[in-house]
């Protein structure tokens, strides 16, 4: 295996494939999706039907050993909470976000644990010993990881829409 590319590099690209297959996912079931560039203020996919905010989704796409801390743990609830509902954490593992799993309940954001990460093809044949990969919960890109991933999502097929949905605006406005 060959020497890994810059960290920051390679952390936006293996957190882009999830996102993006997040958003291709969304898109074939009939949302306007709009993905946020990794590292923005802001949630990761913002799905729409029409004009209409229906839900927001934060992606991790870590891999068994990844965690989350305090601060990005707020993080993802500050970005999520431009809502009042239809609140969702996408993360590859239970483990990458159990120590804050009650914090993300109480603020009812709903975790979908897929159970892979996700690389892009060049990373994982320079990084993942293919012999390893598959008790590791690593994936590479492919038409089957895409249609598993439809399968975890299934609660995102069809949103409902809550009477009262709203984009809070400003300090604790609502419209």
């Amino acid at each position: 295996m060959e020497t890994r590319e810059p960290s920051l590099l390679r952390n936006k690209r293996v957190g882009k494939i999830r996102q993006d297959n997040i958003v291709k996912v969304l898109s074939d079931w009939g949302y306007n999706v709009r993905s946020v560039i990794i590292e923005e203020n802001e949630a990761d996919i913002w799905v729409h039907k029409g004009k209409k905010t229906v839900a927001l989704i934060e992606v991790l796409n870590w891999n068994k050993k990844g965690y989350l801390n305090t601060s990005r743990a707020n993080k993802i609830i500050e970005n999520l909470s431009v809502i009042t509902n239809n609140r969702y954490l996408v993360c590859s593992f239970p483990e990458n976000v159990e120590k804050y799993r009650k914090k993300f309940e109480k603020n009812e954001i709903k975790i979908i644990c897929l159970g892979f990460q996700t690389l892009p093809k060049d990373i994982y044949e320079r990084e993942v010993d293919p012999e390893k990969a598959k008790e590791k919960g690593i994936r590479t890109q492919s038409p089957e990881v895409l249609e598993e991933l439809k399968v975890k999502l299934s609660p995102l097929r069809n949103i409902k829409v809550k009477k009262g949905l709203s984009l809070k605006i400003g300090l604790g406005q609502e419209t």
